[in-house]
């Protein structure tokens, strides 16, 4: 689990261009067009996977990829409905499903936080992301996790455990997670993008509190507060879109 998603990419600069721009990063010739298609998989029964392919896909140009967890009650099918809304066209997306039943006044599935569970759940990430790879162009140094409530908790912790996977996390309104020794890999911490999103109506302390144990860790953090956090909310979507754009032209790669 030390490996990397990727292989290693030359970095050749690249700062200050307009993220609003974002579709220029498409290429305009479509020699492999594919249409937007759907892919659930569930060969691995205990951890069913979503897999969010975009519209028109280009070999020859190497995709961001976005890591989503489900809040509470959710499932890894929330992807499909999550990744039009960011964008049909600038990335790959890819889902798992918690690995346990929701609490009793909810559907769907929750995360958990016992070592063994969250161990499993990293396993099967890079495994999945590991297939997808094969298959599709993934960037390398563009694949960020984010996630809603329970799942964006879950998103910090695996980002914890795991920096040098990720370029940045997404957080909506998701808490502290509980883990010992959350700062252990605060080296390659540093320099990490954070997407911090509340609700105006939220306990401000909780926020405050990840936001602080981030920055200590040299994390650069995006805060953000809206009247909804949550993943279909116009605002939230557009700012995810905008945040992961960012760190794509902040450091141009070639693979």
């Amino acid at each position: 689990m030390n490996t990397r998603f990727s292989h290693n990419a030359a970095q050749v600069g690249g700062e200050g261009l307009d993220a609003s721009a974002a579709t220029d990063l498409i290429p305009s010739s479509y020699s492999a067009a594919l249409r937007r298609r759907f892919d659930i998989d569930v060969d691995t029964i205990e951890s069913p996977a979503a897999t969010y392919v975009p519209e028109y896909y280009e070999a020859n140009y190497a995709y961001p990829l976005l890591i989503w967890l489900h809040d509470e009650g959710g499932t890894e099918r929330d992807l499909l409905r999550i990744m039009p809304e960011i964008s049909n066209r600038n990335y790959f997306g890819l889902s798992l499903r918690g690995p346990l039943e929701a609490r009793t006044d909810q559907d769907g599935y929750r995360w958990s936080h016992l070592i063994d569970d969250v161990i499993a759940v990293e396993n099967e990430l890079h495994e999945q992301v590991g297939r997808l790879r094969r298959m599709y162009n993934i960037h390398s140094e563009r694949v960020f996790i984010g996630g809603c409530g329970d799942g964006a908790t879950a998103a910090i912790r695996i980002a914890l455990r795991h920096p040098e996977w990720f370029a940045g996390v997404a957080c909506l309104g998701g808490g502290m997670p509980t883990m010992d020794k959350p700062l252990v890999n605060y080296r390659q911490m540093q320099g990490k993008r954070i997407l911090l999103a509340s609700e105006q109506t939220a306990e401000p302390s909780q926020t405050r509190e990840l936001g602080t144990l981030l920055h200590t860790a040299g994390m650069t953090i995006c805060s953000r507060m809206y009247e909804s956090a949550k993943p279909t909310h116009h605002e939230v979507v557009r700012d995810i879109d905008r945040w992961m754009m960012q760190e794509c032209y902040r450091t141009v790669t070639v693979e």
